[in-house]
């Protein structure tokens, strides 16, 4: 349970796994020390003190700690905060990882929300053990809600790269051709198939990385250590999610992909940039103009007009 779960009421005893943000020593006014910070999970951030003298924990509070916090909701100046009684380190469960990204790292933090529901939604139990390994890594979740999809196409902006990612993800969800596991396979691959940029996007500066090689690969490499987890629950799962990522650079001639799905996932991929791109070129035109050429990559958008006058409005103009 997380603070998200929980309603603020002044008065209300809580025990939630959250995070830690920003703790600071003060002074009251009467000169006891107290310790300040935020809590933080997904959806909720709030402000807490704890005070030495009455607060259970193990040992020193860092920033972006995971722990299991208790205590009371008490009304401040008008404000609710939490008096923290008991601090512990959370358990190490991989469940509901999502759940404890905390929204302050995200630029866009309501869509921290929609990644949780994307992954409480996938029924297939490997693929969503495998999903909450891959955001319990905070070197690589800080990373993948941050960053910009690319440096200056489509979803260039910072949390670009969650942005697209979610997009894709909810794209091929629709796809209800597919079984319900398959579907599950092609969410999550969708979800991860950029997971590669957080190597080559972390800075303006050159990144071989990002000249030499193909961010697929790298997002092989990015994710192997839960791949290697998830082989273990089911190797034709992880094997299945790496062909995805892989596919398009070792298929022999130009026959269709082994798994059907793989065709969703880069339609999807393709229809989520071409459509960030078409809106930025256009919202930068005046609004007359039908055909925009991209400065970037020096394509082609056209904006037809599809609503046509009514009969009336002929007439009345004749």
């Amino acid at each position: 349970m997380t603070l998200s779960d929980i309603e603020l009421v002044p008065g209300y005893s809580f025990r939630v796994e959250s995070r830690i943000r920003h703790p600071l020593k003060r002074i009251a006014a009467n000169g006891t020390s107290y310790l300040s910070f935020m809590l933080e999970d997904y959806g909720t951030a709030i402000k807490a003190h704890a005070w030495p003298d009455q607060c259970d924990t193990s040992g020193e509070v860092r920033d972006l700690d995971k722990v299991t916090i208790g205590g009371k909701f008490r009304d401040f100046d008008g404000k609710i905060i939490a008096r923290v009684t008991s601090i512990r380190p959370v358990s190490t469960s991989l469940s509901g990882s999502v759940n404890l990204i905390p929204r302050s790292i995200c630029p866009e933090p309501d869509m921290l929300n929609k990644l949780r529901e994307l992954v409480s939604n996938v029924a297939n139990e490997p693929l969503r053990h495998f999903l909450n390994s891959v955001f319990s890594d905070d070197s690589f979740t800080w990373s993948f809600v941050r960053l910009p999809a690319s440096r200056k196409h489509h979803h260039s902006e910072a949390g670009g790269l969650l942005k697209h990612s979610l997009e894709c993800a909810a794209m091929v969800r629709h796809f209800s051709e597919f079984s319900q596991d398959m579907l599950d396979l092609a969410v999550v691959a969708a979800l991860l198939h950029d997971a590669g940029k957080v190597l080559t996007l972390y800075n303006t500066r050159f990144v071989p990385e990002r000249a030499l090689i193909n961010h697929d690969a790298l997002t092989l490499e990015v994710l192997a250590p839960h791949l290697k987890l998830l082989a273990t629950l089911n190797n034709d799962v992880a094997t299945a999610l790496r062909y995805l990522w892989t596919w398009r650079h070792h298929r022999r001639g130009s026959g269709p992909p082994a798994l059907t799905v793989a065709e969703a996932i880069t339609a999807a991929d393709r229809i989520s940039s071409g459509l960030n791109v078409e809106e930025q070129v256009f919202s930068k035109s005046p609004g007359w103009r039908a055909v925009v050429t991209s400065d970037i990559h020096g394509g082609r958008f056209w904006k037809p007009q599809l609503c046509s006058k009514t009969l009336d409005d002929r007439r009345v103009e004749a």
